[in-house]
């Protein structure tokens, strides 16, 4: 009987470090396959007010993000890699108002092209106002006006809450967009020396339409070549300034409460339940793996109980 026991024991102890196994294996690979992105909602109301700024003229000679110039459409881009970037920070200031005029001011005088696209000014509360405001600036000036403002709330009573950038290589994308633009532009030259060629009027309209089609093919290609260059050659920066009464926790209560105490135990519990149908799901969804296992060990302990049987037979 004792070695029966021991048989068991060890099956269900081989059993119980399988789960376990699994189990953690399958947290691992959820968390490496899992990504957490940050985001920042701010405040809004129905008393709000917008200004956008004027569009910013950029050139194709302009300058990009790397320090390496933007070519013209018609030269093949060979320089450095080309990014489009954004950058969010969250700054708390004791007023976001006064904050919001003196980093316009600064940013002015940094940067010559900088421009505001965007102001949103929330004061419905007026000891809490809340400003976001998103300025065009150059990619070259870019990391010195980040750096500024990641400093801003601790050199002003203040403090950094977020600070978050997204940056996309574009590369890729501008570098097709002018092989397109000079393929459209390749073809209507030959479409124009064909018109001019051309005998007969049925050839001259056929002809001209393709040019019209072409023609407008060409304009949109060229818009998009523009847009983007001006994208990796203005980056955009947000600021969320929020006042420092509406991050301040209130004072803790440290006197001992019936209510709050069933309330923690209340939340402990929902807690505990979610944690355990959480590990039923694991193990359920693991079941796949389980069966075989167990099988296999199942077949062990068969195979360990008969040898034991033979044995005390021929000591018998």
């Amino acid at each position: 009987m004792a070695h029966i026991f021991r048989n068991r024991l060890w099956l269900i102890i081989g059993v119980i470090a399988t789960i376990a196994l699994l189990t953690g294996i399958g947290f691992t690979a959820e968390s490496l396959l899992s990504s957490n992105t940050v985001q920042h909602s701010a405040a809004t109301s129905s008393n709000t007010k917008s200004v956008s700024g004027a569009p910013i003229p950029v050139s194709l000679g302009a300058i990009s993000g790397s320090g390496q110039a933007v070519t013209s459409v018609n030269t093949p881009y060979t320089g450095n890699a080309l990014y489009i970037k954004t950058s969010t920070l969250t700054i708390t200031v004791s007023n976001p108002l006064t904050a919001y005029t003196q980093i316009g001011q600064w940013i002015a005088r940094t940067d010559t092209r900088a421009v505001t696209t965007a102001v949103t000014i929330d004061n419905n509360d007026p000891k809490n106002v809340f400003v976001n405001v998103s300025f065009s600036v150059e990619s070259t000036l870019y990391p010195q006006i980040v750096q500024y403002l990641q400093t801003f709330g601790a050199n002003n009573g203040g403090r950094l809450l977020n600070d978050t950038e997204i940056s996309q290589d574009v590369t890729q994308q501008y570098v097709d967009t002018q092989a397109r633009l000079s393929s459209l532009q390749t073809e209507l030259a030959r479409l124009q020396e064909l018109v001019a060629k051309a005998q007969s009027v049925a050839d001259i309209i056929t002809i001209d339409q393709e040019i019209t089609n072409l023609e407008t093919q060409l304009n949109q290609t060229e818009s998009e070549l523009n847009s983007l260059t001006n994208q990796v050659t203005m980056y955009t920066v947000q600021v969320n300034l929020v006042p420092l009464t509406s991050v301040i926790s209130p004072p803790s209560n440290t006197h001992w409460s019936f209510m709050g105490s069933l309330q923690d135990a209340w939340n402990a519990f929902l807690a505990f339940g979610v944690l355990l149908v959480t590990g039923i799901i694991w193990v359920g969804v693991f079941a796949i793996y389980l069966v075989p296992v167990g099988f296999i060990f199942w077949l062990i302990s068969r195979y360990i109980r008969k040898r034991n049987a033979t044995a005390s037979q021929q000591v018998s």
